[in-house]
């Protein structure tokens, strides 16, 4: 055989220039087909396969990466799709903690889905579905009560799959539980329990989505527990804690996001068991290192398994390590925007300080406590007076703390204007209810009168 020619630098560069023009002409088809007809929708499409193996997996920040990406193809193309882009970006910011943001995606996606896919779509009562758990994780539970029962009407009225019934009846149920409704709550997921919880169909071939009805069963065991807890039945919470641990590891792992919120509700129920908390603390510290790892440092349910072990800590006579951690959990939830959970935070770390008589500390955080109470309950505006009366009782032992520590502080320095405080504190209270109705008068017809307006400033 000859030896093989040697390439000249004339016969290289007119190689390269032949591969080049070829990669361009691919390149240019490629491109040409995707913003043909078609081809915009299969990359959309199959980005949305991808985003779903990703949420199921667990994967919330690879979730997001594929979210952001169809929301990027879906710029310019028709309202349907960018409708339904937002809505995922929407959905995945939610579970990622990324509430402020969340809701801009959902909010914008609404209108987009109620005008191409119409008001009784399964794609606008998921919409509404994610922007009503989003602001009850922001205690805005007048405006999330509205929502999801907006939704749970148009579900009900349409053809949806009936799996859309249980989400909804069990968010509805953590409204109820939230406003301090207990029996209203067990009714609602009763309900969850007995929808037949017909599953969607996945694809033109009818495929059923049997995974997502398995997970709602679990939730709904799961907003059982929770409602248990706050009951004070925590030896029946801790059970249906172990059967969700279980079934989502069974079903997604035990990395996914719904294992690490199952096992902080199973820590905390056995917190308050006097002879389990030693097994509290073990199962409170793997959760919070399971959280950091899926969910980050800064998310909300990691915040929440933080405080949830600052005070195992306690209980087990570890205070030095646990005032760190409250902290770091009030950091959690205030950047997270979990108003409620950070006003449970707020005042634990209060009650650690003033056992340490760090009392001018303490006071601080119950001042912050008690401002964002009163946050929340401005944000129950529109639901009736019971309703918004059951609400603030729930949070009476923080008032209760707040004055003891100003009448302590009163009895050490008498000259200091803590009495006064004290006084604010309870007329504030006092007074709240009335104050809302001042305001709502102020809206009505005799708001330009002189009369009215001197005799409002006078109560």
């Amino acid at each position: 055989m000859g030896a093989a020619p040697h390439a000249t630098p004339e016969s290289l560069s007119m190689s390269n220039q032949r591969a080049l023009l070829t990669a361009a002409l691919l390149l240019a088809l490629s491109s040409a087909a995707l913003a043909g007809p078609g081809g915009r929708g299969k990359e959309f499409t199959a980005l949305g396969d991808q985003l779903n193996e990703a949420q199921r997996a667990g994967n919330l920040p690879l979730a997001e990466t594929l979210a952001r990406q169809r929301l990027a193809v879906a710029q310019g193309g028709p309202e349907r799709m960018l409708g339904n882009a937002y809505r995922n970006l929407g959905s995945v910011l939610r579970l990622r903690g990324k509430l402020r943001e969340a809701e801009v995606m959902l909010r914008q996606a609404l209108p987009l889905i109620e005008k191409s896919q119409g008001q009784d779509s399964f794609q606008a009562i998921r919409t509404l579905f994610n922007l009503g758990v989003l602001l009850t994780a922001q205690a805005r539970y007048g405006e999330a009560q509205t929502l999801l029962s907006d939704a749970l009407e148009r579900q009900l009225r349409s053809n949806a799959a009936d799996q859309d019934a249980i989400q909804l009846y069990n968010a509805l149920a953590n409204v109820a539980r939230q406003l301090g409704h207990y029996v209203e709550a067990e009714a609602l997921l009763q309900k969850a329990d007995a929808t037949a919880g017909t599953p969607r169909a996945t694809d033109d071939k009818g495929h059923r989505d049997e995974y997502a009805l398995r997970r709602l069963r679990l939730q709904t065991a799961m907003n059982r527990a929770q409602l248990h807890y706050h009951q004070g039945r925590y030896a029946e919470a801790t059970t249906l804690a172990q059967r969700a641990m279980a079934g989502f590891a069974e079903l997604a792992g035990d990395t996914h996001p719904d294992y690490a919120n199952a096992q902080t509700l199973l820590g905390l129920s056995l917190l308050q068991i006097a002879e389990r908390r030693e097994e509290a603390e073990r199962v409170l510290r793997a959760a919070v290192a399971l959280d950091e790892r899926v969910l980050g440092r800064a998310h909300r349910e990691t915040g929440r398994a933080v405080w949830g072990l600052a005070l195992a800590l306690q209980k087990n006579g570890k205070g030095a390590e646990a005032e760190p951690l409250l902290r770091r959990a009030i950091d959690s939830s205030q950047g997270a925007g979990a108003t409620s959970q950070q006003a449970i935070d707020e005042r634990s770390y209060a009650r650690l300080l003033a056992q340490q008589k760090r009392y001018g500390e303490a006071l601080t955080h119950y001042r912050q406590a008690l401002d964002l109470i009163d946050r929340m309950f401005a944000q129950t505006r529109g639901l009736d007076d019971a309703t918004r009366e059951g609400f603030i009782a729930q949070f009476a032992p923080y008032y209760g703390e707040t004055l003891q520590l100003l009448l302590r502080l009163h009895h050490l320095h008498p000259d200091a204007g803590h009495d006064r405080q004290a006084l604010a504190i309870v007329s504030r209270t006092q007074s709240r209810l009335f104050t809302e109705m001042l305001r709502k008068s102020e809206a009505g017809p005799r708001a330009s009168d002189p009369a009215s307006a001197a005799r409002r400033r006078r109560q």
